[in-house]
């Protein structure tokens, strides 16, 4: 990638840091000069690996947080996942690395965006950005995990939310203008 002028690299998975390298993947992509950034759930993140992410200097971590609550999260992202992210969310800002929140919505959280927001306020996390649950893979075939909610409300609410929290927290989205509304 550096041989052929690349600049950026954005470490992504599943789990970026089920590989037990994974620091020094990230180093190295440092010392040869790389811009990155990783996407993590956040659950494998241990003390010992945010301090290396801080001694790195490492701009940010997005981790995917998609409830305000074990049930709410679990629902897509697995049992026994709330509280290993909860920690490693806390590990990041504790040692002030930069951290922004991707939520997805869906069903089960569609109605609770401001929750999600004042519990990633109360970690104190930098951004939170949301977007929509996408039917690709398995989904195309069951959409019901889907949101039912129009494109314009959650716009709306996502913006309310933006007003209300500006001075504690950057709120964002990136929704589709493509989203199919079944309502």
């Amino acid at each position: 990638l550096k041989e052929n002028n690349f600049t950026y690299i954005k470490f992504t998975g599943g789990e970026p840091f089920v590989r037990k390298d994974m620091i020094e993947i990230l180093k190295y992509a440092s010392e040869l000069g790389f811009d990155m950034d990783i996407s993590s759930n956040a659950s494998l993140l241990t003390k010992e690996i945010v301090i290396q992410l801080k001694q790195m200097n490492f701009p940010m971590v997005h981790v995917s947080l998609d409830g305000y609550d074990k049930n709410s999260h679990e629902y897509v992202r697995g049992k026994n996942t709330f509280e290993s992210t909860i920690r490693g969310i806390k590990y990041l800002t504790e040692a002030g690395i930069y951290t922004r929140l991707g939520t997805v919505i869906y069903k089960e959280n569609e109605n609770d965006l401001e929750k999600i927001v004042e519990l990633a306020i109360n970690l104190n996390v930098n951004e939170i950005i949301f977007s929509f649950m996408e039917a690709m893979g398995r989904l195309e075939e069951d959409d019901e995990l889907l949101s039912k909610r129009s494109l314009e409300s959650v716009k709306q609410e996502v913006q309310n939310i933006t007003k209300k929290y500006e001075k504690k927290i950057k709120v964002k989205y990136s929704l589709s203008e493509n989203k199919i509304c079944k309502s």
